[in-house]
């Protein structure tokens, strides 16, 4: 999109490179880690568990629980009790 000339999300990249910049900026200089590190001790690990939490939410759903029954064990907190330990 942008190489056809459509600059309407290019604010939004900028910013996003500029937060990527300064994350990288404060893993390496502050913490003195790695990139290979940091993308493989905490980024990686944290797409593993949202990955598995929202796979497992929406089993969950599509398993028997119907809408209103998983929401009321959502708001409650319970979700976990329904789907397993791994939340």
């Amino acid at each position: 999109k942008m190489i056809a000339g459509d600059t309407a999300n290019a604010g939004i990249w900028v910013r996003h490179f500029i937060g990527l910049a300064l994350m990288l900026l404060l893993v390496t200089r502050v913490f003195g880690m790695s990139v290979l590190r940091y993308l493989a001790e905490f980024v990686y690990p944290g797409l593993i568990f949202g990955m598995m939490r929202s796979f497992t939410e929406h089993r969950c759903v599509t398993s028997g629980v119907n809408s209103a029954e998983f929401q009321r064990i959502e708001i409650r907190g319970d979700l976990a009790a329904w789907c397993g330990p791994w939340l």
